[in-house]
């Protein structure tokens, strides 16, 4: 499947509530190690929070805080790990760190984009098979260099109709269990429709950040939105 040339600072669609980052990729010379990364990460939410506002949205809002995006069809990066959701997390995020940082085929560096996204399977209990995925950033959505390890590839979404909910702290199995428990509620009282047998958790942070961070849980869509941009 084709992968989209638009993804970039803004959403495809609107948040129904407030709003939040987008997918990034860091500043021009910023560094790709996890211990400079709160330097750019800061720099971005900075950006996001108060210079970027998402796309005007002509459909009745969600009660808050749950948002609903339209993210384009895009190519990622991931790798499966069996373990708990947070050793798996930990490995699945130094594979495909690895791979950016020269471990494919063409041996280059790759910079850094957020969020990364861990896909929970809800019945299966905390140790199970988890999805980890970085985003690639967009000079390369058309023809990524392939990995080199086994265990790491590309994976191509499709475009994603999303419910969102959004958290501050740190990304635990404990937190974003509660987090998607609280979605789940609040799109059952506006009788909303989407999948209920597995989610998206998103982190946006460099590990060396320890405030003020950024989390999200997704479920995706079905039947559309009932958004669309103005």
């Amino acid at each position: 499947m084709a992968s989209s040339p638009t993804l970039g600072l803004h959403w495809s669609l609107c948040p129904l509530a407030g709003k939040g980052p987008a997918f990034h990729s860091p500043p021009s010379g910023a560094s790709q190690s996890p211990e400079a990364g709160r330097e750019w990460v800061g720099g971005m939410e900075q950006e996001v929070w108060e210079g970027i506002a998402p796309p005007p949205c002509s459909c009745r809002p969600l009660p808050p805080p749950p948002q609903a995006r339209l993210y384009p069809r895009s190519a990622w990066v991931s790798t499966r790990v069996n373990n708990t959701y947070t050793a798996a997390k930990t490995t699945g995020f130094w594979r495909l760190f690895r791979y950016i940082q020269g471990r494919n085929q063409l041996g280059v560096k790759i910079p850094m984009t957020t969020p990364v996204l861990t896909q929970v399977d809800q019945a299966a209990g905390e140790t199970q098979e988890y999805t980890i995925s970085f985003l690639l950033p967009a000079a390369g959505q058309g023809d990524p260099p392939q990995p080199t390890e086994p265990a790491v590839f590309i994976e191509r979404f499709p475009a994603l109709p999303t419910y969102v909910r959004s958290f501050g702290g740190w990304l635990t199995d404990a937190n974003q269990g509660t987090h998607i428990r609280a979605l789940d509620a609040s799109l059952g009282r506006d009788a909303r429709h989407f999948d209920r047998s597995w989610h998206y958790s998103a982190g946006y942070n460099s590990p060396m950040k320890l405030f003020n961070r950024h989390n999200e849980v997704w479920r995706l869509a079905w039947g559309g939105l009932g958004c669309a941009p103005e």
